[in-house]
């Protein structure tokens, strides 16, 4: 029960030594230089289980890891990506925010959905970024801690700094690099944020003379980088990423020979480019130096490399904090970042306001704010009648039509359904919401006799809105199999006819009775997203 005491005084030292009490309470001998690796392992699940216990770990995790699982080979990784973001309101705005900033504005238009954020600057690049921002918003938003603020400001310019080392050397591993960055610091934010008391005893041993990761591994058990990477591997990172992380020997370095060390090279060089900010004069040219030594030769960059990365990155790094809301006043980086690179990311300029106004995407609005209807629709049509004129792929746009539908009216799931030509069906073929598994596949309209809501509707070619599924007049039109897969009391359906032929439908709803409110303008861009769908099948049709 030490470790449970109230007086941090009385308690365990640090996990190392809970370990070892551990290990004497159940009669085993300490472990030897041979045992140091099951000893690492051993100290990291006991540090995986406090985290598990807390509050918000277990969301994250999830989160990040459905991210990671999504198979490269997957036909639907669009579809699954886009489902996973859009569940977090929050991180669905700030990363359209972000892609529709002057570092993305070489693809040119605004994009308004997550669906056509992946089409256009792709799934690497967008799960890269999405797990970059839920990791940054989950340490950034709950920090308490000063010092912990800090770290997390720190990460995120450090994943910048190393994109901008990828892109200078022209690697396609660019946009990877940005995650690798950030994720090279997991193991300190980690302890920061869920070792508190341990995070106190490592900065005293620090301060009392002790080399820091030795004060790190005496109290944790192992060092920021096993902790992160171990995390990582337990959150299904691929293992180019999880190789970024590792340190590399001190020293002048070989040029790299393969993706995997060319990658882990761009990650350390951002790491400790990023400590160039906020040291003295003196340090700067001996971490400067080093730099040249190490990085020079195998990665091809000289001094002014170092100089013009870190001016582009601080006015970038500035730029996206403000774009996604990140309140830094009061930061010592920031003041040190200004301090030295303030001709480019001073704030006030004209530069960096209009960098400012070209990043903010028209529609967004501040994290936790509802979104007005009109505008994510209207956006939405725009956005697709761009799409329209180009090469597309109709899955594609069709997600596009229905992610803006469900972001537009805020519906709690919506779903498109197409005729099965094996069966006299409308079969639902992708959606989003919560449950939207279950429910596209439970989700099949016989083609028929004219009996329920749904077959009136295609039949007649009418747009149906159901405020109550249970009233008098409507419940003996509700088929069976809606009940079973939907829990939901209000819907509407809007349904697609081709050629005097139905072809399947748009649907949405909520969960409350009487909760759908749809106004006469927005109910006109619904039908008009509908009738861009109508128009992307026909023109695919015409072999288009």
């Amino acid at each position: 029960m030490v470790a449970l005491f109230k007086d941090p005084r009385e308690r365990y030292a640090d996990a190392g030594a809970m370990l070892d009490a551990l290990r004497a309470w159940q009669g085993a001998d300490p472990p030897v230089a041979d045992d140091a690796e099951a000893s690492g392992r051993a100290t990291l699940e006991f540090l995986l289980r406090r985290m598990r216990h807390t509050a918000d770990f277990p969301a994250l995790s999830q989160a990040i890891s459905a991210i990671n699982k999504i198979s490269g080979d997957d036909t639907e990784r669009l579809q699954v990506l886009s489902e996973v973001i859009l569940k977090d309101f929050s991180l669905t705005n700030k990363l359209l925010r972000i892609v529709n900033s002057a570092s993305y504005s070489q693809f040119g238009g605004t994009i308004s959905t997550v669906s056509r954020a992946i089409v256009i600057l792709g799934f690497d690049a967008i799960r890269n970024l999405a797990i970059t921002l839920l990791l940054f918003e989950h340490m950034h938003n709950r920090a308490q801690a000063v010092s912990l603020r800090e770290s997390v400001l720190r990460a995120f310019f450090s994943g910048l700094l190393c994109r901008g080392v990828g892109k200078r050397i022209g690697t396609r591993d660019a946009e990877e690099a940005l995650i690798c960055g950030m994720f090279h610091h997991l193991g300190k934010l980690l302890t920061l944020y869920y070792f508190h008391e341990e995070s106190v005893e490592i900065a005293k041993r620090v301060e009392g003379g002790m080399a820091h990761d030795a004060a790190v591994r005496q109290v944790l058990g192992l060092d920021y980088s096993e902790l992160g990477i171990g995390v990582a591997q337990h959150w299904s990172f691929p293992e180019r990423i999880v190789n970024s992380m590792r340190p590399l020997p001190p020293g002048a370095l070989r040029e790299p020979q393969t993706n995997l060390e060319r990658l882990r090279q761009y990650t350390n060089l951002g790491a400790e480019m990023q400590q160039l900010v906020g040291c003295g004069a003196k340090e700067a040219g001996r971490l400067r130096a080093a730099l040249l030594d190490r990085y020079g030769r195998p990665l091809g960059i000289v001094s002014r490399d170092i100089d013009e990365l870190l001016s582009e990155t601080a006015d970038q790094f500035i730029a996206y904090l403000g774009v996604i809301g990140v309140d830094h006043g009061g930061s010592e980086f920031m003041r040190q970042l200004r301090r030295v690179y303030g001709g480019h990311a001073a704030g006030g300029g004209d530069a960096f306001e209009d960098t400012l106004e070209r990043a903010t995407l028209e529609t967004a609005v501040e994290a936790g704010e509802q979104a007005q209807p009109t505008a994510v629709l209207s956006a939405g049509v725009q956005d697709i009648t761009n799409t329209l004129v180009g090469e597309f792929k109709l899955n594609d746009l069709l997600r596009m039509i229905l992610e803006t539908m469900y972001r537009g009216i805020g519906f709690e799931r919506v779903v498109f359904a197409t005729r099965d030509p094996k069966r006299s069906v409308i079969q639902g073929r992708f959606g989003f919401g919560e449950g939207i598994a279950g429910m596209v596949d439970g989700f099949q309209i016989e083609v028929g006799p004219v009996v329920d809501v749904f077959q009136v509707a295609l039949a007649r070619n009418a747009d149906i809105l159901i405020e109550d599924i249970h009233a008098e007049s409507i419940r003996d039109r509700i088929p069976a199999w809606y009940p079973r897969w939907v829990p939901a009391c209000t819907f509407i359906v809007f349904p697609l006819k081709l050629d005097q032929r139905v072809i399947g439908c748009f649907y949405g709803d909520m969960r409350e009775a009487g909760s759908l409110k749809i106004a006469n303008n927005e109910l006109n861009l619904l039908k008009t997203l509908r009738n861009q769908a109508l128009l992307a099948i026909r023109t695919k049709q015409a072999g288009g």
